[in-house]
């Protein structure tokens, strides 16, 4: 691919560090950290410690000072080498600039309130009034300042039918744009559907411990509408995994993948990687060796 390159297009200097993910919505999304250097109407120019290939489709997000996260889609168009690690790639936007979309969702607002997001205002109420008795800064006993402002900015958006209505379409479509790979996937029947099912479960576990280890646990609420699967055709399979010991359920009703669900996932996709297919074409040469 040539390098493409917008003639007469107004520089103006930019700075602050900004994230690119490359191969976005694929299981080989990477973020690489980079440094505004300019910007135009048709994108921005960054600099980076690894070069990227031309063509190469990428989100770039930047933080900005009010603490929205902005995000453009968009293509490097060329690649200039500075020195030893240290490159400028031009980013051309293909997508309009869209606020509060990072790539990970924020902290769940319902997990931080310890209730389901089918919870009445009632009891919405009466778990914050508890949990902000427990947690205030002060009590001598339990008080915990971090969580307790957590539990307010919780409940001023759940506990106003208005704010509450809108968290609730910003958090699905948060997680649908999260985990869109896993959407086309039908809940089905027999044992292909099974197999198809305890795969989904892994891969979206094995990704939440991989991304945010401080907090791998995801709710079985988040799994349904992840996978667009309705819990009772999930038990089952929750079934097996915990049988297992891939899975584990906390008290809270949340579920995290553990070491062997990690061996295990990895050994299911496996097949669809480089390495998969090289174990395979050692397996078949040894096979015809021993005949």
């Amino acid at each position: 691919m040539k390098e493409r390159r917008k003639k007469g297009a107004a520089r103006r200097d930019a700075n602050g560090s900004v994230q690119l993910i490359t191969e976005p919505n694929s299981r080989f999304a990477q973020t690489i950290e980079g440094r505004l250097v300019n910007e135009s109407d048709f994108g921005f120019c960054v600099e980076v410690t690894k070069p990227l290939p031309l063509g190469m489709e990428l989100h770039l997000e930047k933080k900005l000072p009010s603490g929205e996260v902005r995000r453009w889609e968009g293509a490097v168009c060329w690649l200039n080498v500075v020195e030893k690690d240290s490159y400028r790639a031009g980013i051309e936007i293909k997508g309009q600039a869209r606020e509060n979309e990072s790539a990970e969702p924020e902290e769940d607002l319902y997990d931080t309130l310890q209730v389901s997001p089918k919870a009445d205002f009632d009891t919405i109420h009466r778990v914050y009034r508890m949990l902000a008795q427990r947690f205030h800064p002060d009590n001598a006993d339990t008080g915990d300042e971090v969580k307790f402002h957590k539990l307010l900015h919780a409940f001023e958006h759940l506990g106003n039918p208005e704010r509450r209505a809108a968290y609730d379409v910003k958090l699905s479509g948060q997680r649908r744009r999260l985990w869109n790979t896993f959407r086309n996937q039908g809940e089905g029947d027999g044992i292909g559907a099974e197999r198809r099912k305890r795969t989904l479960l892994l891969s979206v576990m094995y990704r939440k411990r991989q991304r945010t280890p401080e907090a791998p646990q995801v709710s079985s609420h988040e799994l349904e509408q992840v996978l667009g699967i309705e819990k009772e055709h999930l038990e089952f399979t929750f079934w097996y995994l915990r049988e297992k010991g891939y899975v584990v359920r906390s008290d809270s009703g949340r579920y995290a993948i553990t070491a062997a669900g990690v061996e295990e996932f990895e050994r299911l996709e496996a097949p669809n990687t480089a390495e998969g297919f090289q174990r395979a074409i050692e397996g078949h040469q040894d096979t015809n060796a021993s005949a």
